[in-house]
């Protein structure tokens, strides 16, 4: 997993807007979701939990809160049955694409 202190979200989003972050995870294999989720012992502090950064609009001020962002370590999705499971990277246009084939 990566972890990044005061890192700027702004060129992690689409819009390129968004402020500071103490600490920033982008989370490599669903191991380190799963260690993430164990290391909160309460709902506070909370984890803020972005996808891949688009479409988003963020503050521009300090963001005190962790921030989980997934990137392409997560893109993947596929067909179970009638449904389809998509994980939390996965870029929409592709998403959509593939669910219109269906």
């Amino acid at each position: 997993m990566k972890l990044f202190k005061n890192s700027l979200l702004a060129p992690r989003t689409t819009l390129g807007i968004g402020g500071q972050i103490s600490r920033l995870y982008i989370p490599e294999k669903i191991e380190d979701v799963q260690q993430l989720i164990k290391q909160q012992s309460s709902p506070e502090p909370g984890l803020e939990i972005i996808g891949r950064g688009s479409n988003i609009v963020a503050p521009e001020g300090c963001w005190t809160r962790p921030v989980v962002l997934f990137d392409s370590s997560f893109s993947g999705w596929h067909f179970s049955e009638n449904k389809l499971v998509v994980e939390a990277g996965a870029p929409l246009n592709r998403v959509a694409a593939a669910a219109c084939r269906r």
